[in-house]
């Protein structure tokens, strides 16, 4: 089959990492791209060219497929969609729930334009293990879910160097890197724990936040994430669930004579390039139940953000 051809509309970081990618791959065509400051990258060499406007992009025949970064305008995502090209996203934090609908609506009966989102660390080695080990049963009913990520990162984000001539790229907004941090963390925790949220508390932390989330199944939650704490710990997922415990690539589980018994459980390999080729499968096969990250699921993060939101503001446990 024909590669599909691919336009980035805002080569920021995130973009540059998949137009890497995708270069490297046979199934991928890196056409052409387009910065809202006009600057593109030194790695634009992995371009054929560079496009004048969103709109020569959007109108060229060979690109059937966008990466759209944070910094453009995102009635462009409704536009290209609607032109019937698809288009992958950046974890898309700041997206309230209802503009996320808009996008992920349904279009026209005979356009087949399929929206995606690089939600890469699903597929991350650590994270599908202790996926594989919740779906398979091996813990039972999960009773509890903790994770802790406490890290030191200057304002800089430590891209600043002693050197005089030292620039921090401005591309790299601390908000945002924190934002995407707990977008992961509770994309995670929904992929772990499905079933519906009736509750949330949440506390801001000086530079980070602490949340308790009920489920309907009486599963709770806890996370907490601090972007600049001097006391670094990050803890994985920690569950407790009625047939088997999991931490720290352990499951734990009780033996004869109270006897507490910890089993190692062989962590699985990082596999990203599985997320390209589900793109391809959908994109070529025209199923969109084949998206490997579904609009659903990410409308859950979003509307569990706005939720510890409202928590926070309030300052009390908002029911659902």
């Amino acid at each position: 089959m024909n590669p599909i051809g691919v336009g980035f509309l805002d080569l920021n970081a995130e973009g540059l990492f998949h137009l890497e990618r995708m270069r490297l791959r046979p199934d991928f065509r890196c056409v052409a791209g387009w910065n809202p400051d006009q600057r593109l990258p030194t790695a634009h060499g992995f371009l054929e060219h560079v496009a004048k406007s969103p709109q020569a992009l959007i109108d060229d025949p060979r690109i059937s497929m966008f990466w759209i970064g944070p910094r453009v305008d995102p009635s462009l995502i409704g536009l290209a969609l609607a032109e019937g090209k698809h288009v992958l996203l950046g974890l898309p934090v700041n997206t309230p729930p209802d503009v996320w609908t808009s996008w992920a609506a349904p279009r026209a009966s005979d356009s087949k334009a399929n929206l995606f989102v690089a939600a890469l660390h699903r597929w991350d080695g650590t994270f599908q293990t202790v996926q594989q080990l919740v779906r398979a049963g091996d813990l039972g009913q999960l009773l509890d879910v903790r994770r802790i990520s406490r890290q030191y990162v200057p304002v800089e984000l430590g891209l600043k160097t002693t050197a005089s001539d030292s620039v921090v790229d401005p591309n790299l907004d601390p908000t945002r890197v924190q934002q995407i941090k707990w977008f992961e963390m509770l994309d995670e925790l929904l992929q772990l724990v499905p079933d519906p949220v009736v509750s949330v508390l949440a506390q801001q932390t000086g530079s980070g936040c602490m949340v308790n989330v009920e489920f309907a199944t009486g599963c709770r939650a806890w996370l907490e994430l601090n972007r600049r704490s001097l006391a670094p710990l990050e803890t994985g997922w920690i569950l407790d669930g009625t047939a088997a415990g999991f931490a720290d690539g352990k499951r734990f589980r009780s033996g004869p004579d109270y006897e507490l018994i910890d089993v190692p459980v062989e962590e699985l390999p990082t596999d990203q390039a599985a997320f390209y080729n589900s793109v391809v499968t959908t994109i070529q096969e025209g199923d969109w139940k084949k998206s490997p990250v579904s609009s659903e699921s990410i409308q859950r993060v979003l509307e569990l953000i706005e939720l510890i939101g409202k928590s926070t503001r309030a300052g009390r446990t908002v029911p659902v």
